[in-house]
């Protein structure tokens, strides 16, 4: 569970638009930025399961069951409203 937050709070911290500017970003980068660190988080939880030993039925490294956890609810979260952008 803490390993979530420690993921999710850095998540929400790119989120904040002060966090660009004291890094010196205009809008449009910093939206881009936001925008490849939900990327790079989501296909950080698809390489996590190489992590997971289906022997034991445990992860070796507690971050990436963290990153995975957050992959799958972003998975289910967003599965209907993504299609509805799509469409």
């Amino acid at each position: 569970m803490e390993e979530c937050r420690a993921e999710l709070v850095g998540l929400y911290l790119s989120l904040e638009p002060i966090v660009g500017k004291i890094f010196g970003f205009d809008e449009q980068e910093y939206d881009d930025i936001v925008f490849i660190n939900w990327l790079n988080l989501l296909r950080s939880g698809l390489r996590s399961l190489y992590t997971f030993s289906p022997e034991t039925n445990k992860w070796r490294q507690a971050h990436s069951q963290a990153r995975f956890v957050i992959l799958r609810w972003s998975m289910v979260f967003w599965s209907d409203r993504c299609f509805t952008l799509f469409a």
